[in-house]
């Protein structure tokens, strides 16, 4: 099946799921699709047993319409966001509803596939039966492979080469695939929040900063798909060194770790988490102060120059980091403000929960669009 197809047949389902049940000709003009395309794509979904048929209903003239709802017992996917030390899991169905959700740790990487297999095994033993498993999708942060199959590089997990979709599909028994966690969490606000933008700026400011670019409602992935590396852009040459090899990069500056290392030095009370730099913050040493207002202009003019470039008008920021928001405000405001100058209006900027949680729903949504791009059209 082409991506075009799988793409339609997702999108069928994320509408119904959003509106309730549709006819065909109702579905049609709300996906901007033919009435042939809409018609051939059902079908397809009702021959899976995918979507059922309700009673028919009364119409102003013609043929009386057939409605359409999602049949939630019929299959799920598994979405995993991989974490450093933990993974989010979610077993969701065809729309969209979480119907298992758990977390697991680790003590090392090479560990994780086996408790995520534990894991998932637990929350499968759950479900009713006759609910079949489509495979899985795991977001991870990084750059991945075009085949959805490896990490090419990974710098907050320290990998290159990561065959991770094999050890996750050898240890759970299912197919798997990967895919970037900031990427995937725009296309899935895309397919979820249809007053969303058409084009905008994703920045994902957590243990690893990242960023995913949308223009006219397609993502820019970029040669290799590293677009996403927003983080290590260096921003001050002079700054401190990167994991990545270059210095100044806003990574070393933004990234949740590197951020509590450097209030770390304002004080001598132990910060471990964003809760405690929240904490400490809230106190308004002078001297702190100054220091994160710095962060915020590094972020504000990175993302200032970014949405100049590809002429933005559309902002949206998540991550651990925002927790300290109100502090950075200012110095990123004034930033992204003197940097976006020839645009004549400054970009929105609105905040999103990229929470552990949403990524791994995007993660399950993600293996359904797989499921279908890579299923031969005549046996779906």
């Amino acid at each position: 099946m082409n991506q075009l197809d799988a793409e339609n047949r997702s999108a069928i389902l994320h509408l119904l799921s959003r509106v309730g049940p549709l006819s065909r000709s109702e579905i049609a003009p709300m996906l901007g699709i033919s009435a042939p395309t809409a018609t051939t794509q059902v079908r397809r979904l009702l021959d899976a047993g995918f979507l059922t048929e309700m009673h028919p209903t009364p119409s102003n003239g013609g043929r009386p319409k057939k409605p359409l709802k999602i049949d939630d017992a019929a299959a799920y996917t598994i979405g995993i966001d991989i974490g450093v030390d933990e993974s989010t899991l979610v077993l969701s169905s065809l729309s969209g509803k979480i119907l298992k959700e758990s977390r697991c740790h680790y003590s090392s990487l090479d560990e994780m596939p086996s408790t995520i297999a534990v894991a998932v095994s637990s929350l499968e033993s759950d479900l009713p039966p006759g609910i079949n498993c489509l495979g899985g999708a795991a977001s991870v942060s990084g750059t991945i492979t075009p085949n959805a199959k490896d990490v090419s590089l990974s710098v907050v997990h320290h990998r290159a080469n990561w065959p991770l979709a094999r050890l996750l599909s050898q240890a759970t028994g299912h197919s798997f695939v990967l895919v970037n966690d900031v990427q995937n969490f725009a296309l899935w606000n895309l397919s979820f929040e249809p007053t969303r933008p058409q084009s905008f700026l994703l920045v994902s400011l957590d243990i690893g900063v990242g960023a995913a670019i949308v223009h006219d409602n397609r993502l820019l992935r970029g040669e290799k798909s590293t677009s996403t590396e927003f983080g290590h852009v260096s921003v001050d040459p002079s700054g401190p060194p990167c994991s990545c090899g270059n210095s100044g990069c806003l990574q070393v500056f933004a990234g949740v770790e590197s951020f509590i290392q450097l209030l770390s030095h304002t004080t001598s009370h132990p910060l471990d988490s964003m809760q405690d730099a929240r904490d400490f913050l809230d106190s308004q040493p002078r001297v702190a102060l100054e220091k994160v207002e710095k962060v915020g202009s590094l972020i504000g003019r990175s993302v200032g120059a970014t949405c100049t470039l590809l002429g933005l008008s559309e902002v949206l920021i998540g991550g651990k980091l925002t927790q300290v928001w109100p502090y950075l405000e200012a110095g990123f405001t004034s930033q992204l403000t003197s940097n976006t100058f020839t645009l004549q209006q400054v970009p929105t900027v609105r905040h999103v929960d990229l929470c552990s949680l949403n990524l791994a729903r995007a993660a399950s949504d993600y293996a359904l669009v797989r499921h279908f791009s890579e299923t031969k059209s005549d046996s779906i």
